[in-house]
């Protein structure tokens, strides 16, 4: 049985949807999940992430019978109930993930478990811990405890302190050539696209990039193996789909800026938060490593552009961004499937931190003189692989990215005007 058709998969939907709330798992379901692990017990880094849903949900008194996983594997396949004490605390839940790992570090996760909030120094010693050198994709002692404390911080939310040290962390892991000074020259802007793509859209980004790239900036986009729990290609697919520009170093930043623009490939620069991609598969829930890793940046950019997808994140990305470095923070919100692509079919909302001062501005279709269209509906089929570099879909968005670039038109409307809008939101956005 694959982890995708393991109805632990659909616990996680109940246990740890996040800081909007969570429910209960039906007593039908606990059942199938107990069933399925008798058959095929779920691998450690997803149960780390099940339990602290779980836990920072608060366990309901049917919800005890999860217990069972937690025993040895033999007592799981025969339905024995040898896990019964470890949700009676943090302390004997925590017993089940801390083979092998430093005792402060477990005691860390047992205040994350009680609800602390982490100083910027603890927050540093848990990222030492997240990022320590393993083997990937070969699990290594501890797995299922980072990705308990990691869904912890992404159910509640992670505070920009903690974010700072956990990237600080992080940083110390960038190999020479990310630690050279960068250049001087254009200021630099930082595009942070969500790293597990599109289902239903075209990703536009490159187009953007060429755009900026034309106004004066130096652009950088960041961008990693998909992760899941979308299926669709990402803009890394695309990026080496179009044979894009990737930085070797923060010296190839002396060049001249150019309309083409470069790619930052997360492997390359922080292979501590790569081996986290095999990791974040087996949680299914996107960590809040889904947030860190858009803020990676060697050269110190001066300007940072992602996007947000849940209300109100906006306004927490802001937060983030200033306290991790960058002076100016751009967060735009009510785009398509939450990447940097505005709507057609809404007015996008846009917060930015200009040297501490912040402006916040919506934008509408018809202020660039557009057309407001249906933006697409989400396919019903989502149960398919991870995308390749073959797939249909990412043909379509070369073919389409390709001919803009070169004649001003891909030939489909929608796409043509979200470039449009695209480019003119964020222009006034950066020169006003």
């Amino acid at each position: 049985m694959e982890l995708r058709t393991h109805s632990i998969v659909e616990g996680l939907d109940y246990v740890g949807t996040g800081k909007k709330g969570s429910e209960t798992c039906p007593v039908e379901l606990i059942e199938r999940i107990l069933s399925d692990a008798r058959i095929n017990p779920p691998p450690k880094p997803t149960l780390g992430a099940f339990f602290g849903g779980l836990w920072m949900k608060g366990v309901a008194p049917e919800e005890r019978a999860f217990a069972a996983l937690l025993g040895p594997s033999a007592d799981v396949a025969s339905g024995a109930d040898s896990g019964s004490d470890a949700l009676a605390s943090e302390s004997s839940l925590l017993k089940y993930f801390s083979e092998g790992v430093n005792p402060r570090i477990v005691e860390l996760a047992r205040q994350l478990l009680g609800g602390k909030i982490l100083s910027y120094a603890e927050a540093r010693e848990l990222g030492d811990f997240w990022f320590a050198p393993g083997t990937d994709p070969v699990p290594t002692a501890g797995d299922g405890l980072r990705t308990l404390t990691a869904t912890i911080m992404r159910v509640r939310y992670a505070n920009p302190d903690e974010y700072a040290g956990i990237l600080s962390a992080l940083e110390a892991h960038f190999p020479p050539e990310f630690c050279e000074p960068t250049p001087p020259g254009a200021p630099i802007i930082q595009l942070a696209e969500p790293f597990d793509g599109v289902e239903r859209s075209h990703i536009i980004t490159p187009l953007i990039m060429k755009e900026l790239g034309s106004m004066g900036f130096r652009v950088v986009a960041v961008c990693g193996r998909n992760p899941g729990p979308k299926r669709g290609h990402n803009l890394l697919d695309l990026a080496e789909a179009l044979g894009g520009r990737f930085l070797g170093s923060n010296l190839d930043l002396a060049e001249e800026p150019s309309p083409s623009g470069w790619y930052l490939r997360q492997a390359e620069v922080a292979p501590a938060l790569d081996r986290w991609v095999e990791l974040r598969r087996q949680m299914v829930k996107r960590p809040g490593l889904a947030t860190l890793e858009k803020y990676v940046s060697p050269f110190r950019a001066d300007f940072f552009i992602g996007s947000a997808f849940h209300h109100n994140f906006n306004e927490k990305m802001i937060e983030i961004g200033e306290r991790v470095g960058f002076k100016n923070v751009v967060v735009t919100f009510k785009t398509v499937e939450g990447s940097l692509a505005p709507s057609l079919a809404r007015p996008t909302k846009i917060s930015y931190s200009k040297e501490g001062s912040l402006i916040e501005a919506t934008f509408a279709p018809a202020d660039f003189g557009l057309p407001s269209m249906p933006d697409p509906k989400p396919a019903l089929a989502t149960n398919i692989p991870l995308a390749s570099n073959t797939n249909a879909a990412l043909a379509e968005n070369v073919a389409l990215v390709e001919r803009y670039a070169r004649t001003g038109s891909s030939g489909d409307a929608y796409f043509d005007a979200r470039v449009k809008m695209a480019v003119s939101m964020y222009r006034a956005i950066l020169f006003r």
